[in-house]
């Protein structure tokens, strides 16, 4: 077959619109919002100098990025500095199974660590106390009280004995059927293979999480011990997991 000249025309006009939109579809995947607050520090660093690993997972650096192996089983990347309040953001990716998060406060006991801890895994995002052993084990965890909003300080404990109110669920209700929604929020959840944002606030009593750029997030109170407590912040990668940190930001 013979191809005019308009038809060599429409080809490469093809061709030039497929690598544009190449090109945009792998902007798109790289365009990050960037943490909320101005961080102290944002790590860009070669070798992990002001860090120290804990646990059986290996941490290394490649291309600026902080990358966790959890082959061997989960461990911690900790920061080698201490911070009471603390403003921390991340992007991360993972490859296969999700599971990581950040630990702030990471205060030493006589038998190992404790700490509040923002966690993701699979399509879960929780608040939790961690307990763990001098070698970085979790032997202990409970789920967080809910915050009842953006307080500086937690309210009191629930009256016992009141009727149990449903909480909403972390994603947004959808729609009744039959009903279009003029606008379709974003759903918070872990988009897999491409880069995902985590921003953690500790102020006071009060944590606060967010996962990538939809304004919804979890408000937890933390335990009433951790309200003085002063320690690093640590990443984490679980069993079986790999996870990838860039831009790691924090702040006092």
């Amino acid at each position: 077959m013979v191809i005019r000249p308009r038809n060599k025309l429409a080809v490469c006009l093809i061709t030039v619109c497929s690598i544009q939109l190449t090109a945009l579809a792998q902007t798109a995947n790289e365009q990050l919002r960037g943490p909320a607050f101005v961080p102290d520090e944002t790590f860009k660093g070669s070798t992990l100098d002001g860090w120290h690993k804990l646990g059986q997972a290996d941490w290394s650096i490649d291309n600026g990025e902080l990358v966790g192996k959890g082959s061997a089983g989960s461990g911690w990347l900790v920061l080698d500095r201490s911070y009471q309040d603390t403003g921390f953001y991340a992007a991360f990716r993972c490859k296969g199974a999700c599971d990581t998060g950040v630990l702030l406060r990471m205060t030493k006991t006589a038998g190992g660590m404790i700490g509040t801890y923002y966690s993701v895994k699979g399509g879960t995002v929780e608040t939790e106390s961690l307990t763990l052993d001098s070698t970085g084990n979790i032997v202990a965890r409970h789920k967080l009280r809910d915050a009842n909003g953006q307080f500086r300080y937690a309210p009191p404990m629930p009256d016992p004995t009141a009727l149990p109110v449903s909480a909403r669920p972390y994603n947004s209700e959808p729609a009744p059927p039959g009903v279009t929604l003029p606008i379709t929020m974003p759903h918070a959840h872990v988009r897999e293979g491409e880069w995902n944002e985590l921003e953690v606030m500790l102020d006071a009593d009060i944590i606060r999480g967010y996962l990538n750029d939809t304004g919804r997030g979890v408000s937890a109170a933390t335990d009433d011990d951790d309200l003085d407590a002063y320690g690093p912040i640590a990443l984490f990668v679980g069993k079986g997991s790999e996870v990838r940190f860039k831009n790691v930001s924090y702040k006092d």
